[in-house]
């Protein structure tokens, strides 16, 4: 008697099995596209403008557009309610009142670059001289917080002894961004 059930049961999972089948294809061929945007720092552009290209190759219905407008101009976008954009990139970090305020917000490394500081000292090209002119990481730190103001302080003449006599006296001109640049911030 429990023949017929168990026919009913089988072919009921049978139809049931062809069904779902059906509308996962059905589905599976039916694309979906998706169009990322995002903005913030100018150095990553290039990586991240390959990086969506040959994404796009390998699915052609994600597109990605990013907009290097800056660092502090992505982190702002992304921190709208709602966010402007569907990621940003940044040079500098989140700060923990930030991570307070978004906690669904993370940042991860996706590319990593120096920031190298250049000076100008003629006297120093024409002496001939071809070994660098030295700043170790205090001396920088405080030329950037102005304790450290002429090219022929003792701290630096101390680093650069094969400068000495061709330092000259004169003032030091810190040039830096003054917008909301990651790499400034650095700083």
């Amino acid at each position: 008697d429990d023949e017929p059930a168990k026919c009913q049961m089988t072919e009921l999972s049978s139809v049931s099995a062809l069904l779902a089948i059906y509308f996962f294809l059905a589905f599976a061929s039916s694309s979906v596209s998706l169009d990322l945007v995002g903005r913030g720092a100018s150095f990553p552009e290039l990586v991240y403008l390959d990086a969506a290209f040959f994404y796009n190759l390998y699915n052609p219905d994600v597109s990605v557009t990013y907009y290097p407008t800056g660092s502090g101009s992505g982190k702002a976008a992304i921190q709208q309610d709602p966010p402007e954009v569907d990621f940003a990139g940044s040079d500098s970090l989140l700060k923990d009142s930030e991570y307070d305020a978004y906690p669904d917000l993370q940042m991860f490394p996706t590319l990593a670059g120096a920031v190298v500081p250049i000076y100008n000292i003629p006297e120093i090209a024409q002496s001939g001289i071809t070994e660098p002119l030295v700043l170790d990481r205090i001396v920088l730190a405080d030329i950037f917080l102005g304790a450290i103001t002429k090219w022929n302080d003792a701290r630096i003449v101390a680093d650069n002894a094969h400068l000495s006599g061709i330092l000259p006296d004169q003032n030091i001109s810190v040039i830096v961004r003054l917008d909301k640049s990651g790499t400034t911030e650095i700083f």
